[in-house]
Order: structure tokens, then sequence, then C-alpha cells
């Protein structure tokens, strides 16, 4: 029964994909040759990204950095704000789908992987108003795609319904009811929007700080880091990396022919190479000139042979995750081309952690670097904490981390993955590591619950009661508010913010001239003065980060026709427009301190709206 329903599944799924293809020959844009279509695509993309450039240099006047950062809502001119982030995400997705949906059609895929499409052709603007039928059955394509691996890995169906259309809710149609299961994807999706914030943090630390001049890499030699950065994409990138990831840049692990310091000096290469004032950044395409970018790599200590390599590895193919992280197009004519648009307003710390999890990169001794950390918390907070191994005969029993509170025992069984892509397949595959260090530390603490004695051993006070509490640690921004077989699933960035004791945020103010940092205290993450372990525990069952992130979250539904007769419904995952009162409120501040963050916020635009008037505005 269960096989008869997985194939009937699949039965709808190629009906669908066949009827998407079918309204795609029906379209006025496959009028036009393959090459024009695919160039048309190109460029509608390149001016709906100049539209959002337009848009957000009013006010505030600001560099993209916070573009790919999470704080992105811009004016739309009828009171409506517009996600800028979402914008950009979603006319990459649609460009990617719609290039591979003419790939897959006219066989542009060479014998290396590499999409090669037909020479450059010069798009009229009637002919790239057309492309937006494509660019919209791309979108349809991919959320059915997108919603078909859900399907597989998370579970649930597609039912046959009844929807309601127009005003008149007596007329209905039949459709595709698709029903997806979100709970374990909705934490994926709060894992990135804290990873965002966590980006966010560190572009503000630079505000107060007086940064090194970054050498121009087209004239430079530029030495590798730590010792030199090509810009403060490339500085931020390690930051993050370090904190979230414990990442070592000297480390000499290759894949590719690259090390992944090279690998994002390479990126922070090309972005530099190719940047420009924002106020004048053109979205187009640009005709990458090999010899010159190549002889840039190399002044910043590529050799030949891994700049080659390097350009290569971000030219789109078959297997690239999408136009950020490979933004080189190549054409039949042996020219490359250049996506600029997704490159100005790509995040380097984001690649960095997209391609190290696409290479599935390991490290040799970051998991021990990792678990020292979380051992040095505990120990700078006067609680003791060690890792150590036993044995039971054969059987090896290894701790991570085991911190002694008063009368809790904490088990902590570290791990260093990194956030998976955005793909219901690889946050299974994740979710199964998860569980794998869930059996694990459940095993210690049986182990630990038998052999009691094994603590005095390294502690000097030890509990007569001891009150095990078992909890599997991600080094990236991953925790959940449920347990999972009696275990927490925590995180190192959680838990260092809890031994801070204070939720605040961060506000950039323009005054005098000069930006400075704002930091304003919202919350307090301890009963009393000084933490103690019942807070912690309470912190692992409700995470402040998620509780917050939860408020901002909903299931919406995109009703989408097939034919006249037949439509489909699916899920899609939504972001609420929430000010900083509403978000204030998921953490029961009160209205006092809301009213004051509104304020200041409100201030800030005021400030920046004032720069705009400037003709020659500060930066």
């Amino acid at each position: 029964e269960a096989f008869k329903f997985h194939v009937d599944e699949a039965a709808i799924l190629t009906l669908i994909f066949r009827k998407v293809k079918q309204k795609v020959r029906d379209l006025d844009v496959s009028s036009l040759s393959p090459g024009q279509q695919a160039w048309s695509v190109i460029d509608w993309a390149a001016s709906h990204l100049s539209i959002l450039h337009e848009k957000s240099m009013k006010p505030p006047l600001k560099i993209p950095i916070l573009y790919r950062a999470g704080a992105s809502n811009i004016d739309n001119g009828d009171g409506k704000p517009i996600d800028g982030d979402e914008v950009i995400e979603g006319t990459e997705q649609y460009l990617r789908m719609a290039l591979c949906m003419l790939a897959h059609e006219n066989g542009w895929w060479a014998n290396d992987g590499k999409l090669t499409l037909p020479p450059k052709l010069f798009s009229k603007k009637e002919d790239t108003s057309k492309a937006g039928g494509h660019i919209y059955l791309a979108s349809i394509w991919d959320l059915v795609s997108n919603s078909s691996e859900t399907l597989r890995f998370w579970g649930n169906g597609i039912n046959l319904g009844k929807i309601s259309i127009g005003d008149d809710s007596t007329q209905t149609m039949s459709a595709l009811l698709f029903d997806l299961n979100f709970d374990t994807r909705l934490y994926f999706t709060i894992a990135k929007m804290r990873m965002i914030q966590i980006e966010i943090d560190i572009h503000m630390a630079q505000i107060a700080e007086e940064l090194p001049p970054f050498k121009d890499p087209a004239k430079d030699q530029i030495a590798m880091p730590p010792n030199d950065f090509v810009s403060f994409d490339e500085l931020g990138a390690a930051v993050l990396l370090d904190m979230l990831y414990h990442y070592d840049f000297e480390n000499d692990v290759r894949v590719g022919g690259l090390s992944p310091a090279k690998l994002i000096r390479g990126y922070a290469v090309l972005k530099r190479y190719f940047e420009k004032p924002f106020e004048s950044i053109q979205m187009s395409t640009v005709l990458l000139d090999k010899k010159k970018v190549t002889q840039a790599l190399t002044n910043s200590s590529l050799t030949e042979e891994e700049a080659m390599s390097f350009l290569k590895s971000v030219t789109f193919g078959r297997k690239s995750r999408d136009f950020f992280d490979c933004p080189i197009v190549r054409s039949a004519s042996g020219d490359e081309h250049l996506l600029q648009g997704f490159l100005q307003f790509a995040s380097l710390p984001r690649i960095a952690v997209s391609r190290l999890s696409s290479l599935r990169v390991e490290f040799k001794n970051k998991g021990t670097t990792f678990e020292r950390q979380v051992e040095k918390i505990f120990l700078e907070n006067e609680i003791p904490a060690t890792g150590f191994t036993f044995w039971v005969g054969s059987e090896e029993f290894q701790f991570d981390v085991v911190a002694v509170w008063r009368d809790f025992v904490f088990i902590f069984e570290c791990k260093n993955y990194l956030l998976p892509p955005p793909s219901a397949a690889q946050e299974f595959y994740f979710m199964n590591s998860m569980d794998e260090a869930i059996d694990q530390v459940i095993r210690l603490k049986s182990a630990l619950e038998n052999n009691p004695s094994e603590l005095s051993r390294h502690f000097a006070v030890v509990p007569t009661a001891p009150i095990f509490v078992p909890v599997t640690l991600n080094a990236m921004p991953f925790s959940m508010d449920i347990q999972r077989r009696g275990v927490f699933l925590y995180d190192y960035s959680a838990l260092t913010r809890f031994f801070d004791g204070t939720i605040s945020i961060n506000q950039p103010i323009w005054t005098e001239n000069k930006w400075i940092r704002v930091e304003y205290l919202i919350k307090r993450l301890w009963a009393g003065s000084s933490p103690e372990p019942t807070d912690l525990i309470n912190q692992m069952k409700n995470p402040t980060q998620i509780e917050v992130e939860m408020a901002r979250w909903h299931v919406d539904q995109v009703t989408l026709g097939l034919t006249d007769r037949l439509a489909m419904r699916i899920p899609v995952l939504r972001k609420e427009d929430t000010s900083a009162a509403d978000m204030l409120k998921a953490l029961k501040i009160d209205d006092v301190v809301a009213e004051l963050v509104n304020k200041i916020s409100s201030g800030l635009h005021q400030r920046l709206g004032t720069r705009r008037k400037s003709k020659k505005p500060k930066k």
C-alpha cells in the first residue's frame, strides 16, 4: 500500500512537470530562438536587480552588505515594504531554473558538466518582457520540485480536493492539495536566520573599529590570511568561520586543487576586482577578461594552476548550487560572462559556508578545538568541566565535555557539522547525523549512571544524587525547542549568549559625521544575578533565539492553475513583516522598552534620510 501511494504520487508529479513544459511551448517567448530565450531571461534578471538597487538608494542610502544579511526591507512606494533579500534570492532561483530548463531541452550541458549557452545575444525590450513567462513557469517548476523532495524526505502526501475560486466562495474547482510536513524544516530556516544575524553582528563590529587599508589585487602582491586580507568581506568570512566552525585559515586540506582559504580568497578577489561604488553598479553581465582576472588571483597568492582551478569551480554547471556560488556562465563562442548583479549582492561568509558544506570539507582536529572551547566557557564561569575517556571491558566511552554544576551533570556531545544547504534531502541527512549523536550521548549517560565513581576521578566535588542532562551541542547555530528521546539539541552561539546573561540589539547610528554602534539591553536570561543550572535547562527547553524567530514564520498557501479545471495548492513557509515591537512582544518585553526601540529605529531612518539629500553623501 505504501509503495502504491508513492507510485501514485510520482505519477501526479510527472504529470505536473509535463504540463509546465507544455505551457512553456505555448508562451510568446518560445517563438524566439533558444539562445534569444536564454539571454532574454538573463537580461530580465539583471533588470529586476537594477530596479531593486534603485529602490534601495532611497532612503536609507547604504552599501549592499545588509541586503544579504537579513536587514533588507525597502520602501516599495505604496506603504508596503519589500524584503530585498527575498527578491534577490527569488530572482536568482527563477533565473537558475529557467536556464536549467532550457539547458535540458537544448542539450547545453557540456561534457564537463558546465552550462554552455549559445553566443551572447542582445535582447530587445519586448523580448525581456516576454521572458517573464519563462521565469514564472520556472518558479512553478522549482516549487513543485522542492515540494516533491519535501514529500520524499519529510512525509505526508498529495490529495485531490476542491478549492474556492474568485470572490464567490460557492464557485469551486478541483485541486491537487499538497500536504507538506514543515515541523523540522522550520528549525533549519531559523538556523539560517540566526547565522545571518551573527553575520550582521560581525559587520556591526567594524563600525567602531579602524580597519587596515586593503591592497588592490589588480596591482599589489597580497599574502594569505592571517597576514593579509583582500577585503572586509574576506575578513568577515574568516571571523564567522572561526566563531561558528573553529576554522583554521592555515589548514591545508585541499578540495578540487584548492585549500579552503584559497577558495575563499578567490571569491574575495573576484568580488573586489569587479567592485564599484554602490551608487554606480551595473547589474548586467560582464565579459570576463580571464587574463586580467587570473593575474589578480596570482597577485593574491594563488598559483596560476590554482587560479584556473578556482575560475572553473565558480563556472555554473549541473552540480552548482546557485549563481552566488557560481556567478560565471560559459558560452559556445568560448567567452565567459560574469553575472555581476549576483556577485555584488553576494555574502562571502555565506558563500564560504555554502561551498565548504557542498564540498563536504572535513578538517582534522576541528572537533577537538570546539570541545576545548566549550570546556573553556564553563571554566571561565567557575563551573568544573572536562573531557575524558574510560573503558568498561573492551568498550570505550569517550566524553567530549562533562560539566558538573551543583546537582546537575551536563554531558555534551559536541558536533562541528556545517549547516546543510536549503534542501529537504540534505536537511534530512543532517538530522540523521544528529540522531546518531543523540544515540551516542544516551549511551554515554547510561555509562555514567552505571559507573558513577568515574565522576570522582575527574571532579573534586560530585553530587551524591546527580541529575544527568544529555545535550547534543552544535557549533553552527542549530537548536530545537523540543527534546529528541530526552536529549537537548542546543548550540554554541546560544550557550555563549546564555553566559553573557542578556539578549541585546545593536543599532548603527550616523552622528557627527561618523557611524557609531549603540547596544540596547532587551532581556536577561537568568532568574537571579548569576547563572544557575536551572536557567540553562530552561533556555535549552525554550531557546530565546527560537522563541523570537518562531513568531515571524507562518505557513502560507500558493495556488497555481494547471488547466482551466484543475489547480494545485502548495504550502510554503513565509516570514511575517514584523516590527521591532512585534519581535519584542515575542520576548515578553514590556511596552515601554518596545516603544524605545521603535523610536531608535525611526531615528536611524531619519538620520539616514537626511544624508540622502546631500549631493555627495559621506560613507
